[in-house]
């Protein structure tokens, strides 16, 4: 199989410089002219996101509780997930494997200001919470 020419994703540092924006998240691959609209081929590793959060102060961690509320790492409080600060939302879709569909946020604790990243699945491998989780913080992400 011909090897892409151009991968059309946030590059590397792209948080950074884009303070507040959401990456792209449609990803257009191209075969030298041939481009193939909605095929995944975003790369970028969740170790890799997650590492590039960190780096931005984005060091701690959230997870979705069983009653669909977000736990703080830092005051272990239980936030409803849209009373949390969006910075960043991402998402990373395997080309073939459901459970490749992850979404990442960067966040901030209203009760503690805690930078952390929450790491949710998408699509028929999210749970219910997850998915009520999701919605908030879709809304509540930057454009």
């Amino acid at each position: 199989m011909k090897r892409a020419a151009t991968d059309r994703i946030a590059p590397v540092g792209w948080f950074r410089q884009h303070q507040g924006r959401t990456a792209p998240c449609c990803v257009v691959r191209t075969y030298g002219d041939l481009v193939i609209p909605g095929v995944p081929s975003d790369n970028t590793t969740l170790l890799e996101v997650l590492d590039e959060l960190s780096a931005e102060g984005f060091s701690a961690t959230m997870w979705v509780a069983a009653d669909g509320k977000l736990r703080c790492e830092g005051c272990q409080h239980e936030l409803d997930p849209s009373s949390v600060k969006v910075h960043h939302y991402r998402r990373l879709e395997g080309a073939s494997d459901p459970d490749d569909m992850l979404v990442v946020a960067a966040v901030e604790c209203p009760q503690c200001g805690m930078k952390a990243s929450v790491v949710l699945h998408f699509g028929p491998g999210a749970s219910p919470e997850e998915v009520e989780v999701l919605r908030h913080l879709e809304r509540a992400a930057p454009p």
